[in-house]
């Protein structure tokens, strides 16, 4: 049974549709914090001292948040209509 959800949650993930979306709530979400936490250094221009590794994280963490609540939301929904 728990395999069975792995899968759905799986290819529920990967549909386009929601892919995009979420790919543009990172961007929108990513992009606002990058600013707030190191905004100072890329206006600056200073990409020698940009934390990259922050960065990244910065747009994958609401990227998944969204993909995840998504996908959750989804499949609750399926459940009541069995």
């Amino acid at each position: 049974m728990a395999e069975n959800k792995l899968k759905t949650f799986f290819q529920l993930a990967w549909q386009a549709p929601r892919l995009l979306r979420s790919l543009k709530i990172a961007a929108t979400v990513g992009s606002m914090y990058n600013l707030i936490n190191q905004g100072d250094v890329i206006l600056a221009g200073d990409f020698a001292n940009v934390n990259y590794i922050k960065l990244t994280l910065t747009y994958m963490t609401p990227f998944f948040v969204a993909t995840y609540a998504s996908v959750i939301t989804e499949m609750k929904m399926r459940e009541k209509d069995i």
